[in-house]
């Protein structure tokens, strides 16, 4: 059974008892209410969430009794706001007694809920800079799902006007750049690629010098006015001549070739953000319809980005890995880079943390792994005769490019052969099949007439050669890898990796681009009447300082020496002027 609820001492009583027990009532002095009102404070940080807006006006019509002298104010003299806020500092409300202004929301830090005099400046400077704090960043235009706003009908109509197909391309691509550049906004790294994708694709970049007595806030500018005024890329001034348009080739040739040479690439997220601001700018070029008779160059340059986004990562795990565990062996066994750095004293090299990868015990181990689970009889037959009369040899070295054809991944008995404890526990291996590549974009060979008219003929040769990798390795391969390397055959018929140079994407394109970039046509000065001309004499007579004739005079020389119009003829014209 549920307890009435409790009524007040006056409530409920007649006329008489009311005023017999206000005469009765002892009137409470100053300090009895302060302790009071402390004590009131104290419960109610000490009450749960839930009870607080019910126990607040509870306590403040207790606390607010008649004593005489009317009613006592909490924010009085006998009890300060210091007080106050000590007792009321982290509570979700703040005590208000005057009933006409609002309690604080729970929203409302408790310092910003009792502002003293002359604090209310600081509390909205404080509130402001949180508000900055936690505001969001402006979006870049980089964002992974970003996506340019459609275009209204207005603005269709004056792109329509800007990139009209009666203008040249470059024309329309240079105002396209700078409107493109006034809508993203770059970091450090998408501002390099950029730079370089624009030199690459021969856009200089630099300060517009026809700028001067124009305002771009003149309201007589056109949008192709504003967007000339602001142009901090151009065309270099043969472009049209000397060059032809092909998206897809510049995108294969600068992913590929040129920016890995320029841009340090050694982590997945720089490799993305790189990739994404050569994607970003066509996605703008297609949905701004700024080329569309070369829409399809622009959707395969596209194509080309999805695929330099993924290779690119994997062709830097690749040349950072390479050889290979089996590759070192050889190396260290037949021959090359790893023999020749392999130190002597281990201890030292032990406590200079310098010790190699594979050590000279586990070599040969290594080797004869790789070899049982990949050789051919033959291969096998032939190592062991030669080991056993000492007849090995290193047949040729040689540094070549190759490309990768096929990938063999280890099968069920190769894995169980590495599994047997004979194998020493070394990592799986497994095997590729190459064929020589020729680089475009290397330096000619020293070749004789009769070698080049061969290959005039029949064509450049074509060889094929197997390695064993290791399995973790194959997994950073793909069909296509292009790999220059210095490469070792034996006398038994095994090739193997000594050095890699470089691991190149599958569409690997030079272009004469790369050699433009940092161009500068030659200037010739012109030739000054105090030179000495080519055809002067070199030696001539020594002759005391009082013979020595003028300067000017031998000026005058020379520049009928080399004019033909010397007087004299034979020897007097030839020799020196003072002879």
């Amino acid at each position: 059974m549920e307890n009435p609820p409790k009524q007040d001492a006056v409530v409920g009583n007649s006329e008489a008892e009311q005023e017999t027990i206000a005469a009765n009532q002892v009137p409470e002095t100053g300090e009895s209410l302060i302790r009071k009102s402390e004590d009131i404070l104290r419960r109610m940080n000490s009450l749960k969430l839930e009870e607080k807006d019910s126990s607040i006006k509870a306590a403040v019509l207790e606390a607010s009794h008649v004593d005489g002298d009317g009613l006592m104010k909490l924010d009085g003299n006998a009890v300060e706001k210091k007080d106050m806020k000590e007792n009321t500092r982290g509570s979700p409300t703040a005590i208000k007694p005057n009933d006409e202004e609002p309690l604080p929301t729970n929203e409302e830090k408790p310092d910003q809920a009792i502002v003293e005099e002359g604090g209310a400046e600081d509390a909205k400077k404080k509130k402001k800079k949180s508000k900055a704090k936690n505001s969001k960043p402006k979006p870049s235009g980089f964002e992974q799902y970003f996506v340019d706003v459609p275009v209204t009908p207005a603005e269709y109509l004056e792109e329509e006007n800007l990139y009209a197909p009666t203008k040249s391309i470059t024309e329309r691509l240079q105002i396209a750049i700078q409107r493109y550049i006034a809508r993203r906004k770059f970091d450090p790294l998408r501002k390099q690629v950029f730079d370089k994708y624009m030199a690459y694709g021969r856009v200089k970049s630099g300060p517009n010098p026809f700028t001067g007595g124009h305002d771009e806030k003149d309201p007589s500018l056109t949008a192709e006015d504003i967007a000339r005024l602001k142009a901090r890329h151009f065309f270099v001034d043969d472009a049209e001549e000397t060059s032809e348009v092909d998206f897809d080739g510049v995108a294969k040739g600068f992913l590929s070739a040129y920016l890995p040479q320029v841009v340090d690439l050694y982590r997945q997220e720089d490799i993305i953000t790189a990739v994404g601001v050569v994607r970003n700018f066509l996605n703008y070029l297609l949905h701004h319809d700024v080329v569309p008779d070369y829409k399809s160059q622009v959707e395969a340059a596209k194509r080309t980005c999805d695929l330099a986004e993924g290779q690119l990562w994997l062709c830097c795990q690749a040349s950072t890995r390479l050889p290979g565990t089996f590759n070192e062996a050889c190396s260290l066994l037949w021959g090359g880079f790893y023999r020749d750095t392999y130190p002597e004293d281990m201890e030292a090299a032990k406590e200079m943390e310098v010790l190699p990868k594979v050590l000279l015990a586990d070599a040969k181990k290594i080797f004869i792994a790789g070899l049982a689970a990949h050789g051919s009889q033959e291969k096998m037959k032939t190592y062991n005769d030669q080991m056993s009369q000492k007849s090995f040899y290193v047949k040729r070295k040689f540094e070549t490019f190759i490309e990768v054809d096929k990938i063999i991944m280890p099968n069920q008995y190769v894995r169980a052969m590495y599994e047997h404890p004979v194998s020493g526990g070394f990592p799986r291996t497994g095997k590729i099949e190459t064929k020589t590549w020729y680089n475009p974009g290397a330096a000619p060979e020293d070749l004789t007439d009769e070698e080049e008219a061969e290959i005039e003929k029949n064509g450049r040769p074509i060889e094929h050669y197997d390695f064993i990798v290791e399995e973790g390795l194959l997994l950073n391969m793909f069909p296509g890898i292009k790999i220059q390397a210095t490469i070792y055959e034996t006398s038994f018929g095994v090739f193997y990796f000594d050095q890699i140079t470089a691991v190149v994407c599958s569409f690997y394109t030079y272009l004469l681009n790369e050699d433009l970039v940092d161009y500068k046509p030659h200037v010739f000065l012109p030739q000054r009447e105090t030179m000495e001309p080519e055809n002067a004499p070199v030696e001539a007579t020594i002759v005391g300082p009082e013979v020595m004739p003028e300067p000017e005079s031998v000026t005058t020389w020379y520049k009928k020496v080399d004019t033909g119009s010397a007087e004299g003829d034979g020897d007097d014209a030839a020799g020196p002027a003072w002879s």
